[in-house]
């Protein structure tokens, strides 16, 4: 057990117990600056997000075959946005909280403490009056009460300390006596001082207790930080907060290459889980097992660590509109938000033209009893998975037919959409269309053209390549 010590009248305190309470102030008023940063964070990744999602989703629009995966892929960058925005009333709150209770916990000890340091004579400054090294008298060494003169809390730089465990130091066992004197009338008497009959007199909340005879009771810190009411927040929830604000947070931007990186590893599914099942809107929700079949069709993931169709095409994707003072044309998920505002008008439009012209109707080859009609049927048939049936370019689920018929057909507006041409000459379409586009100029190669590469290509799906793609493995 822990011998009591009397206190004696008019002692000293000891410089170290001015740095300890100075030292524990300096980080308690550096705790705004965390929040600061924090904040300034959680703002860069928002804004990351936001153009994110936005790159992602100009892509979708200018390739209608991947808008199901964009669309889902943009739709997760979404939640995470919300995840973010979410701390800015939880967890965020409870630190800009502590930090105003660690500011006002500074404001209380620097006060006592500066008393205690600033008590000398006008005519002899040097004497020591109530703060000494441990030797009676002798004047506390400079710097040690440097954390208690900060008086510009906008002004200090953020650190990382955790309050709760600098809070540790002021426990029963710390001893804050410096020497026993005779000219320190702070902790003379507590009658004589302040007029108080009986009792012990409490500074700082009771971490410092004034002995009614004088000096210091038991020559220690009366309370541990746990006991003293200001200092009860930061005690219990410091490390907690201080876990939080030095937790990192991602402000990057994302690039083809992350993505591709999310999409082929083994937890992709788990990753876009929540995105899939609120897009589908799978009732029960599927599990992360259920969905990696469809995350592989739909991103075109090759292997677990190997290439994915979707980050491919997304790397490759670039500007139709070039930007002013430029003839380099950027990729898409080098855009900023106004360059992605005119690349999705300048599709729509495209779109809109394309579709005001008339429709062709489904080629007769297609027709309802043809060979091939029932060949496509059937290939729709086979596909059980929604996502996976509405992801072949001329299949789509029918939602709408009774339990027991519900299933994938086949889709005579949807392949005619994805390139079955009008005309019954399905065989020799193809090299026509090669042919007209073979040697053509950037800004010629259009319609059923598409610039790739350094070449003008043949984009147009004549009958024969829609049952490639329906026959290829998915």
């Amino acid at each position: 057990p822990r011998k009591t010590q009397a206190a004696a009248a008019n002692d000293q305190l000891h410089q170290n117990t001015v740095e300890q309470l100075c030292g524990f102030s300096l980080k308690a008023k550096k705790g705004a600056a965390r929040v600061e940063k924090k904040l300034s964070n959680i703002k860069n990744r928002i804004s990351s997000l936001v153009l994110t999602s936005k790159r992602i989703h100009t892509f979708g629009i200018k390739n209608p075959q991947w808008a199901e995966a964009a669309s889902i892929l943009e739709l997760h960058f979404d939640k995470l946005r919300e995840a973010s925005l979410a701390e800015l009333t939880t967890k965020v709150t409870a630190a800009i909280k502590l930090s105003a209770q660690a500011a006002y916990a500074a404001g209380r000890i620097d006060e006592t403490t500066s008393i205690f340091v600033r008590a000398k004579h006008s005519s002899v400054p040097a004497t020591a009056l109530c703060v000494s090294t441990g030797v009676q008298d002798t004047t506390m060494e400079a710097g040690k009460d440097s954390g208690c003169t900060a008086e510009d809390v906008t002004a200090l730089a953020a650190d990382d300390s955790d309050l709760q465990a600098a809070a540790a130091v002021f426990n029963k066992d710390t001893s804050i006596k410096g020497s026993t004197g005779s000219s320190c009338k702070l902790t003379q008497g507590v009658n004589s001082a302040f007029g108080q009959n009986t009792g012990d007199f409490e500074l700082v909340g009771g971490l410092i207790k004034l002995a009614s005879g004088g000096g210091f009771t038991n020559d220690r810190y009366s309370k541990a930080a746990e006991e003293v009411t200001f200092l009860q927040p930061l005690a219990s929830t410091g490390t907690e907060t201080h876990s939080y604000l030095s937790s990192k947070t991602d402000t990057d931007t994302a690039t083809s290459d992350t993505v591709k990186n999310m999409l082929n590893k083994e937890a992709a599914a788990e990753t876009l889980m929540d995105a899939i099942n609120a897009f589908y809107q799978y009732d029960p929700p599927k599990s992360a097992d259920e969905l990696k079949p469809i995350v592989k069709n739909l991103f075109k993931v090759a292997a677990i660590g190997g290439e994915v169709g979707f980050a491919k095409a997304l790397a490759d994707d670039k500007a139709a509109v070039k930007p002013k003072g430029s003839e380099e044309l950027e990729t898409t998920m080098a855009q900023n938000s106004e360059q992605l505002t005119r690349e999705e008008v300048h599709a729509l439009k495209a779109l809109y033209q394309k579709a005001s012209k008339k429709a062709p109707g489904c080629s007769k080859e297609l027709s309802d009893g043809s060979e091939a009609y029932k060949k496509a049927e059937e290939t729709c048939n086979k596909l059980t998975e929604v996502a996976v049936c509405n992801a072949n370019p001329i299949c789509s689920y029918n939602t709408t037919e009774s339990e027991e018929n519900k299933k994938c057909k086949f889709d005579a507006k949807k392949a005619t959409a994805n390139g079955v041409p009008a005309t019954p000459a399905q065989t020799g379409g193809s090299e026509k269309t090669a042919e007209k586009c073979k040697d053509k100029k950037k800004y010629e190669c259009k319609d059923e053209c598409k610039w790739e590469g350094e070449t003008c290509k043949d984009y147009s799906f004549p009958i024969n390549k829609i049952f490639l793609r329906l026959f290829l493995p998915l």
